[in-house]
């Protein structure tokens, strides 16, 4: 019989009803929670209690609060790793399995912010609650004068872990104009090796309305490209809310770099890992 730790009683049930394999290292659970109150804003994470599991998960949203409300579920993303809830999602988890859920975190689009031009910068899985974020924009979208324009500067380690790559070309392509993503594949190279200079683009790999794939770290210059195609200006009206969240090494330096561009510190969000 399955127990769960008692600091779960609080928490929101919730069932186990499809896992999908979207990198050779990330694996994506969708979720039903039974409380009909449940309720989350994009880019918040869930604690989450597994099984026959003392310790807790935290995992950020990968899904607008729309799915929930249309479908009734919500999906996190998962890298495999070595904690204890880790492990249990992606050597023991399957559908049917129960599972207590939390929300927290403060890591959102602020009202203030709806109508500023968006920076998104990724690491990994640090993609998920930048992907919430997205997703919610275009739900709640009724027109092209309902939404600035962003740009999603994502890297990984190799290009079989871009996760959710189809989807984040397939939102360019439906939001040409107002959303564009740069891909990066870095190789391994630690993050503390960045130069300044612009990654070379990998041949052939030119993505459509201006997206991109390339190779090597996200410099400073990257940035200030990006930034650039945006008609983004730091110390002016149209400056970028920049949002990052990746491995603690590469955020710390996405944020050095964009505070070095001029935004200030108030335009800088990230979410910070524990």
């Amino acid at each position: 019989m399955r127990t769960f730790a008692s600091q779960a009683v609080q928490a929101t049930l919730a069932t186990l009803v499809q896992v999908v394999q979207e990198t050779p290292t990330v694996k994506r659970f969708v979720l039903r929670p039974r409380d009909a109150s449940f309720v989350f804003r994009a880019g918040q994470w869930i604690d989450l209690h597994a099984p026959n599991v003392e310790r807790v998960g935290g995992y950020s949203i990968c899904t607008s609060p729309k799915q929930l409300q249309v479908d009734g579920t919500f999906d996190v993303a998962v890298k495999r790793g070595r904690t204890d809830p880790t492990r249990w999602l992606h050597e023991a988890a399957g559908v049917g399995d129960d599972v207590y859920v939390r929300v927290g975190g403060e890591f959102v689009v602020r009202d203030e912010e709806w109508t500023r031009p968006r920076l998104y910068v990724a690491g990994g899985i640090g993609l998920t609650p930048l992907l919430a974020m997205l997703r919610d924009t275009w739900s709640r979208t009724k027109g092209p004068a309902d939404v600035c324009r962003s740009h999603l500067v994502y890297s990984a380690s190799t290009v079989d872990e871009l996760a959710f790559r189809g989807d984040l070309e397939a939102m360019q392509r439906k939001h040409a104009g107002l959303f564009e993503c740069t891909m990066h594949v870095t190789d391994e190279v630690p993050w503390m090796d960045a130069s300044s200079t612009p990654a070379p683009e990998v041949p052939g790999t030119k993505g459509e309305q201006g997206g991109s794939l390339q190779h090597g770290l996200v410099s400073q210059e990257d940035l200030h490209r990006v930034m650039e195609r945006m008609h983004a200006t730091p110390g002016t009206a149209q400056e970028p809310t920049a949002y990052v969240c990746g491995p603690p090494t590469m955020a710390e330096a996405m944020i050095k770099h964009l505070h070095e561009l001029g935004l200030v510190h108030a335009h800088v969000r990230c979410e910070r890992w524990w």
